[in-house]
């Protein structure tokens, strides 16, 4: 593997990620060791190679010896790199719980002074990676608030972050906390690997939504406040223009049963019984319905399903 020709973009090691610009921070859910072996191996092989400062942050059920080992596999010259401080490989509780508590100032000031010790080891920068599976509730809200602050921090630096969360631990309203803090998320579905990019215009809106003004959002994200109010505006157009189309959006019967996963028969049962609105549209009176309607019937279908012929 070879350095990338352009400094501003670093080569993942990743295959389905490709390259990345410095800043980049992504979230990686996991379910197995090898979930995040098949991961975090490339990308620390990639940034060894390309003569960047790793930071690799262990936790259960990866720790420090089964990292190390693992890296080892596919670094060859492992221990070399580690004398020359080019990687460090730490357990949670040593980084992220120096002071005996989670910090989340202390851990934001180390990562950012480890740019400035990496440049001023002839580094191009940092590559970290963080496994919270010690993470429990009463942590939970500090540590979602540090990754809102790491997200925007690390902008404009050259610092590249995949935070690695265990899929099975986490509600769904936990993971809507983890994917909205986080502008690229890796995610395994059936043994495949897949990385999406999120809307870094939603992070904005919801620190406007968290009380921050237009000044202090400026700050953060490192652009003018006008700038921010332009990208607001823009946001609740989209939001507007979205839930409008969806409001008129109409699916087919097919379709419909579909977004429910039952039999195109139940779903006529319920247009027949008059639970689930429906449109008759065409010469052949071909059955619609409205995605709004389908949204309304789904949020109430416990209720509806006692009820049912």
């Amino acid at each position: 593997m070879t350095r990338s020709v352009n400094e501003r973009l670093r080569l993942s090691g990743i295959d389905v990620v490709g390259e990345i610009p410095w800043g980049t921070h992504i979230c990686q859910f996991y379910e197995s060791v090898e979930n995040l072996t098949s991961v975090l191996v490339p990308y620390f092989q990639a940034g060894l190679e390309n003569n960047e400062m790793c930071i690799w942050v262990t936790a259960e059920p990866l720790r420090v010896a089964a990292a190390k080992k693992a890296l080892k596999l596919a670094v060859d010259n492992l221990e070399y790199c580690e004398s020359n401080n080019q990687i460090k490989i730490f357990d949670y509780l040593e980084f992220y719980h120096g002071t005996g508590v989670f910090d989340s100032f202390t851990t934001i000031q180390q990562l950012l002074e480890s740019e400035k010790i990496a440049r001023e080891s002839n580094f191009t920068g940092v590559r970290i990676s963080g496994n919270v599976s010690w993470l429990d509730q009463k942590e939970w809200v500090d540590f979602i608030d540090y990754e809102s602050i790491v997200d925007a921090s690390i902008r404009g630096h050259r610092i590249i972050a995949i935070c690695s969360y265990p899929l099975q631990r986490h509600q769904p309203t936990e993971i809507v906390d983890i994917v909205s803090n986080h502008r690229n998320i890796l995610l395994q579905r059936r043994e495949r690997l897949e990385y999406i990019s999120n809307n870094g215009y939603g992070y904005i809106a919801r620190l406007r939504r968290s009380g921050f003004n237009y000044a202090e959002i400026g700050r953060i994200m490192g652009i003018s406040r006008q700038r921010v109010a332009q990208i607001l505006k823009k946001e609740i157009e989209s939001r507007d223009k979205e839930q409008h189309r969806r409001s008129i959006e109409f699916l087919t019967t097919s379709e419909a049963a579909d977004f429910f996963n039952v039999h195109i028969n139940t779903i006529r049962r319920w247009c027949d019984s008059g639970v689930l609105p429906g449109y008759r549209i065409g010469q052949r009176n071909d059955r619609r319905f409205r995605r709004i309607d389908l949204e309304k019937f789904l949020s109430n279908i416990n209720t509806i399903n006692t009820s049912l012929p």
